[in-house]
């Protein structure tokens, strides 16, 4: 039971964040939009987040400085390898923080840190306690009957969501450009042009860039056939 309480735990908390992320955009676009990679109304990365101040942090409950820096640390801390392993995985940048103040690498900065201590210690100190009580009074198997079609859905939605995602890389390669803004915006013309799904990407992240270019590919499948030359040939060498 242990796995379905804390995967409830943290299907709610993505929840929560979708939410904020919404309701944050809106306050500056004044645009309702559906946030995040997936397509349902849930981000991992909230709940992630969540679930790791639930274990490490909600024991500092009477010292708030603590857990308002512990906090900041730990969800730019995840922000970042977030944004770290999407970029390396699909070769886009999906947000960039190069010009906001006392940025990292343009993956993480000093503002949205600040904000994540503040939310952390309204989690720790309000949302988490109440969550926890509500759900742990809930019935095993109305748990299970809450917790198990989340869970498929959720994870039928990665999937669907991954191969969608993966089309900003499939449609950079397929372009034999060069100029990075050439290819992102040939790249967001056609995904929208595409099914409601795909737009919806380009909607949810519409600063997204792709790191592919056509003279970097064609360098690297050339390096590529070179070492595969040299490498035959030094087996050559051995066999003989």
């Amino acid at each position: 039971m242990s796995f379905f309480l804390y995967f409830f735990l943290f299907f709610i908390y993505s929840v929560i964040g979708w939410i904020i992320e919404v309701i944050f955009v809106f306050f500056f676009t004044k645009k309702l939009s559906n946030r995040g990679f997936l397509i349902g109304p849930y981000l991992p990365i909230y709940g992630t987040a969540a679930l790791a101040m639930h274990f490490t942090i909600t024991s500092l409950e009477s010292y708030p400085w603590a857990i308002f820096f512990l906090s900041a640390l730990l969800i730019t801390t995840i922000e970042y390898i977030a944004h770290y392993m999407l970029e390396k995985i699909f070769n886009t940048r999906w947000w960039d923080y190069s010009q906001l103040p006392l940025n990292v690498d343009g993956r993480v900065c000093l503002p949205h840190a600040l904000l994540f201590g503040a939310l952390g210690v309204i989690f720790v100190l309000f949302i988490d306690p109440f969550t926890m009580t509500k759900v742990t009074e809930i019935n095993n198997n109305i748990l299970l009957a809450i917790s198990i079609p989340a869970l498929i859905i959720f994870t039928s939605d990665s999937i669907v969501s991954f191969k969608i995602i993966s089309k900003v890389t499939q449609t950079a390669e397929q372009l034999k450009k060069d100029r990075t803004n050439e290819i992102n915006e040939k790249v967001k013309e056609i995904l929208l042009q595409q099914s409601y799904l795909t737009r919806r990407l380009v909607t949810a992240f519409p600063n997204f860039y792709t790191l592919i270019n056509y003279t970097h590919r064609t360098i690297k499948k050339t390096h590529r056939k070179i070492n595969n030359k040299i490498n035959n040939f030094k087996n050559g060498d051995k066999n003989e």
